[in-house]
């Protein structure tokens, strides 16, 4: 469906007005408030969804709209569109809201129509009851954007549900809202029946009245195609992002369309907040300079208010964000100049001209709709391959024209998540140090064994580049947390009953252990601190000979040469150890560490500086590496491999679950070569688990993410050809 970018300007295809010389008219006054969707607590804090329940299976269900009322032109009809009689309350959060705000815009119809802006954070909406939802500013200067309720000081959106229904017992108060000023009563608060009278009941009031958003020789198409948009994409995402349960989300991570107002919210928090981190509406071509072109046309950009965007969804769900604590923007300039300009081909100054392309538009959408576009068998896998051909910058008829038909009626994928708490890296109790010992070290060898995770393996990639793993046997506990002891509830690391219960991991082939903690317990009986992996085991003393990965990596390295496959790869080589010394310490500080900080910070201070300083080491790590192959130089070392399981994990899950989200590894050039040039090198890829990484991370932080549900996540191919070869090695 992208791929309508690659050919045409805008989801309309070709029908753009020539905006500049379209003039304001005067004495036009209505009026919309805007925001889009309400949250009753209940007594576990958990928000229930503004616009539907979820059912025992997790999946969701939404409750239709309450108030249907439809504005005419007829004089005579119950709410005729007089100008000055209807206000529009809106949340430039809201999707829903913000397209009806759009369609408001196109259709030139703001000097008709007033409008309001609620609150972007939730608040109480009545004293005395527990309910959150949509309220108004005590005054103007209260917060930037939202306006007190202009028309009878009401406090919450909740008041004037209740006002236009006093004996109604909804919990729902959600927006858009369409307000009848005369009958003092809610007309419509469903917006894609907001978006149909904007469009042609009050033309006789529009500056741009010849936009036709709904013609009618093209309205059973539009009708057919809105019908399954509707269950399996506008819905469809709501029933993805609060699903309870992973089946009903694997069942809708492929149905996901973004238009304007979803775009332009999709990198600053759906990838984020929603888990929708596939891929970043920025790394699509054609859409980043659609969404831009849009941006810039004039009204457009009054409609998004980025900063009440991030504070609603943020702040306004505790059970997905307890601390409330806001993430780094990406900052996108959606000012700059696009290449959208070339594909403008209707300009008019009384309107629009050349509908036949909608036309086709309309037959080629049926025809992708009915099987003329690839050979998946449901709807939504065809507008994945349409959505992967725009990714690839293809284009075909069908996929241009279909958007033309769904203009801005799309909604972005959800998802819990969440961090809080902030970090404090423990230090490991276990420090005694293996010494070469000549041909006593093959006893050493035999009587040694390792504890791992393929969380966060650095010892294991040691032991595999330097071909030890054949040396000193190691095994793998599971990626989530268990009880790690009957009748207590603390979670840890716990091995699997059987081979065969998790895939990748394996039971203590020593002691019989069923966790980590049960080890350490056996190595001291009066241990009290952390439980950590990974850990070197003295098979013959029964005993852990050390638990922190720098000393265990610096012996891996040295102390086993006369056994090791590779024994003459140095990995801290004498004549660099100064320099590889001073790059671990901020390394270690500001990324190694710093992405812990930052995902599970307390505070939004706490958040803030260490995202700063987090992407500070990363643009210092990319300025190096602009330089030469590897951190030290030429040659791979101690350096590089700790830094590289960091940057391994950053997008499939450190950007979304941490929150750290600035930039994509995958968008600093000489770092994300330079993590598929260590990826390929001999053995470390072995080493790497990529769903043992995402369940770990997903699946054992509830704080963070209570669900555990995990996202698709961008599935980044390592394997394929970097640049780093122009580097001498």
């Amino acid at each position: 469906m992208f791929a309508k970018m690659a050919n045409t300007r805008t989801l309309f295809g070709s029908l753009l007005p020539q905006w500049h010389t379209l003039q304001p008219a005067a004495g036009r006054r209505i009026s919309i408030i805007t925001h889009h969707v309400h949250y009753k607590m209940n007594t576990r804090n958990m928000a229930q969804n503004p616009v539907g329940e979820s059912k025992e299976s997790g999946a969701f269900i939404r409750t239709p709209s309450a108030f249907r009322g439809f504005i005419s032109r007829d004089p005579n009809a119950s709410f005729p569109a007089d100008a000055g009689r209807y206000h529009l309350y809106i949340s430039y959060a809201c999707p829903w809201a913000s397209r009806c705000f759009a369609f408001l815009k196109l259709k030139g119809l703001e000097e008709a129509i007033s409008f309001s802006v609620v609150n972007s954070k939730f608040g109480k909406t009545k004293e005395g009851d527990d309910h959150v939802g949509w309220v108004f500013p005590a005054s103007d200067i209260e917060e930037p954007g939202a306006q007190p309720d202009p028309l009878y000081g009401a406090r919450s959106l909740r008041e004037l549900y209740e006002l236009a229904s006093p004996n109604s017992d909804a919990k729902k108060f959600s927006v858009p809202v369409l307000w009848d000023k005369k009958l003092k009563t809610i007309v419509n608060n469903e917006s894609s029946e907001i978006i149909r009278m904007f469009n042609s009941e009050f033309n006789d009031l529009a500056r741009n009245a010849d936009l036709d958003l709904y013609p009618p020789h093209l309205r059973s198409q539009i009708n057919e195609i809105n019908d399954w948009i509707y269950d399996e994409i506008n819905n469809g995402v709501y029933k993805c992002g609060f699903a309870k349960s992973k089946d009903p989300m694997r069942r809708l991570w492929k149905n996901y369309i973004r238009l304007f107002v979803t775009l332009i919210r999709f990198d600053e928090v759906y990838a984020v907040h929603f888990k929708c981190n596939k891929k970043m509406v920025r790394e699509y071509p054609n859409l980043l300079n659609y969404t831009k072109d849009i941006y810039q046309i004039p009204g457009m950009s009054s409609t998004v208010n980025m900063q009440h965007i991030k504070s609603h969804y943020y702040g306004s769900i505790p059970s997905i964000n307890p601390l409330g604590i806001i993430p780094i923007s990406p900052d996108i300039d959606y000012t700059s100049p696009h290449d959208r300009g070339c594909c403008l081909r209707v300009m008019g100054n009384t309107g629009f001209i050349g509908l036949e392309p909608l036309a086709a538009a309309a037959a080629a959408a049926a025809a992708a709709v009915h099987g003329g576009v690839g050979k998946r068998n449901t709807l939504s896998d065809k507008i994945l391959e349409i959505i992967e051909y725009a990714g690839r910058g293809a284009s075909t008829v069908r996929s241009q024209h279909l958007f033309a038909i769904i203009s801005l009626n799309l909604i972005a994928l959800k998802a819990l998540v969440r961090s809080h708490f902030h970090f404090i890296l423990y230090e490991s109790i276990y420090r005694p140090r293996i010494r070469s010992a000549g041909v006593q070290q093959c006893q050493i060898c035999r009587e040694l064994t390792t504890w791992l995770n393929l969380v966060l393996p650095t010892s294991l990639l040691f032991l595999k580049i330097k071909g030890l793993d054949e040396v000193i046997s190691f095994s793998v506990v599971k990626p989530k947390w268990g009880k790690t002891k009957e009748g207590e509830d603390h979670s840890g690391w716990v091995f699997p009953a059987s081979e065969t219960e998790e895939s990748g991991a394996h039971p203590d082939p020593h002691n019989g252990a069923r966790s980590i903690r049960a080890l350490y317990e056996l190595a001291n009986p009066d241990y009290a601190g952390k439980f950590t992996v990974p850990v070197l085991w003295d098979k013959k003393r029964k005993t852990i000979v050390n638990n922190e990965s720098s000393e265990i990596i610096r012996m891996l390295n040295s102390e086993f040469n006369d056994f090791a496959a590779n024994a003459d790869l140095d990995l801290y080589p004498p004549h660099l150890r100064s320099q590889i010394d001073e790059i671990n310490e901020w390394v270690l500080d500001g990324i190694n560490s710093g992405v812990y900080k930052t995902g599970f910070a307390k505070t939004q201070e706490a958040y803030d500086g260490a995202v700063k300083k987090l992407f500070e080491a990363l643009d210092r790590c990319e300025d190096i590496l602009s330089k030469q192959r590897y951190l030290c130089g030429s040659v791979l070392t101690e350096a590089d491999i700790r830094l590289f399981v960091t940057l391994i994990r950053f997008d499939e899950v450190y950007a979304v679950h941490f929150k750290c989200n600035k930039k994509m590894i995958s968008q600093y050039p000489n770092l994300f070569n330079y993590t598929k040039d260590i990826c390929q090198f001999p053995g470390v890829s072995s080493a790497v688990n990529m769903d043992h990484i995402k369940r770990h991370y997903y699946g054992s932080h509830p704080w963070i993410n209570p669900t555990g549900l995990v996202p698709i996540g961008p599935n980044i191919d390592y394997s394929t050809p970097h640049d780093r070869a122009r580097f001498s090695t």
